[in-house]
């Protein structure tokens, strides 16, 4: 039967207080944690929130006629992105009976497994924006939410720009090949000019992984019989497979810029903490609970292509 929060007493844990267990497994194997610090920026944050400003910079030059001023440009604010820290909780009581009858130590582990759960809770978390990139706002410019991909992303000129594919794409060789010259040509500033950013990662899920290896690790190009050079790994010799295990939007895949060339960002306002204390009713009960603030998103799209998957 499935677990139910409540308070730990005697009754969850049998076997643990009686002497000759061979042993008892607990927590034998680490989670797949933090992978999301491949993805972003990660920074502190001393306040309840951040905000970004998103400027739109100058345009290109105009033909200049003898005698006659220059075209005046300007500088301005395109929007801003807010993020918002969330606080995120868990607790465990444990009943004083069952603490003292415990004679093989799980019940000690406590600080550990909130740990390793909020860190856990924490990887699956960050990737919302990757699980739904066409639905969960990333940024709102002038009213209107923007998701990870989208074919019209803002541009503070009035043109818009794109980030995916028109349909959702298979990952193979000819979609990788495509989504990286459109990565090259669609790449702007709030001006329209084109940025000099190419992508560090090809992201995958587990179900593409596999995929994902050929592609990058063959030199010749994948799935045919003639020795082509594999353009994609010629072109873009520092572009690496990253895989997700918590990207779970079946087919999904992305091209991904480094940390250095993007902006997204976590923001760790408060690490993982814990506090342990006993209510004032006598029960002699022990609650251990752990703590952290976080928020994540991105205050522009730029650095980030791909399929949305199915």
């Amino acid at each position: 039967m499935p677990l139910a929060g409540g308070t730990i007493t005697r009754s969850h844990i049998p076997s643990e207080m009686e002497e000759g267990l061979n042993k008892v497994i607990f927590r034998r194997y680490a989670l797949r944690n933090k992978q999301y610090e491949m993805l972003y920026n990660v920074e502190t944050s001393k306040k309840r929130q951040e905000t970004q400003a998103m400027m739109a910079g100058a345009g290109t030059f105009q033909p200049k006629a003898e005698g006659n001023p220059p075209f005046i440009d300007s500088m301005e604010e395109a929007y801003t992105k807010q993020f918002i820290h969330d606080t995120w909780a868990l607790a465990m009581v444990v009943t004083h009976e069952a603490r003292q009858d415990d004679l093989y130590g799980p019940l000690q582990r406590m600080a550990d497994e909130l740990g390793d759960s909020a860190g856990y809770t924490q990887s699956v978390d960050a990737l919302d924006f990757l699980n739904d990139p066409t639905g969960l706002t990333l940024y709102t410019a002038e009213g209107t939410n923007f998701p990870l991909l989208s074919a019209a992303h803002f541009l503070k000129t009035g043109n818009t720009w794109s980030n995916r594919f028109a349909v959702p794409t298979t990952l193979d060789i000819v979609s990788l090949e495509s989504g990286l010259n459109s990565y090259r040509t669609n790449m702007v500033d709030q001006r329209g000019r084109k940025v000099s950013v190419n992508p560090k990662y090809l992201v995958v899920g587990v179900d593409n992984q596999m995929v994902a290896t050929r592609l990058l690790g063959s030199q010749f190009r994948p799935g045919g019989d003639a020795n082509d050079v594999n353009a994609a790994r010629e072109l873009y010799p520092d572009l690496e497979p990253l895989v997700l295990d918590h990207l779970t939007q079946n087919g999904a895949w992305f091209l991904w810029a480094a940390p250095a060339n993007h902006e997204f960002v976590y923001w760790d306002r408060e690490g993982f903490n814990t506090k342990m204390e006993t209510p004032g009713d006598g029960s002699r009960n022990l609650l251990h609970a752990g703590f952290y603030r976080s928020s994540h998103g991105g205050a522009t799209p730029t650095g980030a292509f791909g399929s949305p998957g199915s």
